[in-house]
């Protein structure tokens, strides 16, 4: 009996441990360039994408400070720049993923979660991951999502006929959307 009280509890400490990991992606190197052009060169709290508030530290020990996302005109990380984007009233640091003539950006964000099962051994809640594309033209912003991608594409990219054309045979769909730009901007090099 003794034996499996200690097993459960090693068992909680390290499940516990291995959760709690899963929240913390750490502080690594990073930039971020403020509105009024000043360049923080500092340690940034990693995340696949930021809210309304981004940590920093200005050393890897040093005490975690706070900007508003209100005054960041760019964020850098060791694996993503992230550009501030108004759209529908709302300021968020988007993913930069493609760059050139037209630009595409994309925000991960999590729904609020359902409740799966709720008994004596506690909740579980699943989450599901989204993702918001803007494609920047021309210093215009569009949505893109499943029910409007072929229309928009084609309309917004048709100097490049040959992805036109692909869009609309289908042989591009809305999981392409970075490839498509990828492809755009080549074809308008």
């Amino acid at each position: 009996m003794k034996r499996k009280i200690i097993i459960s509890l090693i068992s909680f400490i390290l499940l516990s441990n291995y959760s709690y990991s899963q929240n913390e992606y750490g502080f690594l190197k990073g930039q971020i360039v403020k509105k009024e052009n000043d360049t923080l060169n500092c340690f940034v709290e990693m995340a696949p994408s930021y809210g309304s508030v981004i940590k920093y530290k200005i050393k890897s020990d040093s005490p975690e400070l706070k900007l508003n996302v209100n005054q960041i005109k760019f964020l850098m990380t060791p694996y993503n720049k992230f550009e501030n984007i108004t759209y529908n009233n709302q300021e968020r640091l988007m993913t930069i993923v493609s760059s050139g003539k037209a630009i595409l950006y994309n925000y991960m964000y999590f729904d609020d979660g359902t409740i799966t099962n709720q008994d004596i051994n506690g909740t579980i809640t699943t989450y599901r991951q989204s993702t918001t594309y803007i494609l920047k033209k021309e210093n215009d912003l569009y949505e893109v999502r499943h029910g409007n991608f072929k229309e928009l594409l084609t309309t917004q990219l048709s100097d490049c006929k040959g992805l036109v054309s692909k869009i609309a045979s289908k042989k591009y769909k809305f999981k392409d959307i970075e490839k498509v730009i990828e492809e755009y901007n080549k074809c308008i090099e």
